[in-house]
């Protein structure tokens, strides 16, 4: 017959605890590689910073708001509960005008300069988009209707006329 102590000293609970420790450790460093793999993380090797560049218009006018129109409601001249709405007066939207000494380009090939505020004038000359135009004053409405800007051309002043502001870009 043998005899059993009932206490345990503390080396039986070291022969549990340190392989368990072990166990954690190897699990823990198994961990580390698997993750420096799957991100490709080097040891030794610095990261590198990829600078992101986002495209800016330069020299763009800035959007014009758009008035809500509103709505006006009148009592029914017959006594009646029944409303009757007003129809709404529109609201002037203010054209952007260029001031007097800016620069800019014909928007596309073929665009006439024209003696003046209507497409039934005489064409001066006939643009390309190279062409550089300075902004002699405020824009005009013509005959036709459509808005007109004043302009000479750049490099030679006493070359002058209207060009329709769809075909004017500022610079």
């Amino acid at each position: 017959m043998s005899y059993q102590p009932e206490e345990r000293y503390w080396t039986d609970y070291l022969r549990i605890a340190l392989p368990v420790i072990g166990l954690m450790l190897m699990l823990g460093l198994l961990w580390f590689w698997t993750a420096a793999v799957i991100t490709g993380d080097e040891t030794g090797t610095e990261p590198t910073q990829t600078p992101i560049v986002q495209p800016t218009e330069v020299n763009q006018p800035a959007p014009t708001p758009t008035p809500m129109p509103t709505v006006e409601i009148q009592a029914n001249p017959g006594g009646g509960e029944t409303p009757t709405p007003i129809p709404p007066t529109p609201m002037p939207v203010a054209q952007p005008a260029d001031p007097v000494g800016t620069f800019g380009f014909a928007t596309e090939d073929g665009v006439n300069l024209r003696s003046s505020t209507s497409v039934e004038s005489d064409a001066v000359r006939m643009l390309d988009t190279t062409t550089r135009l300075q902004v002699t004053g405020a824009d005009v409405t013509g005959t036709d209707g459509r808005v007109w800007v004043p302009v000479t051309l750049a490099d030679d002043s006493s070359v002058a006329g209207f060009v329709a502001r769809d075909f004017f870009r500022p610079e």
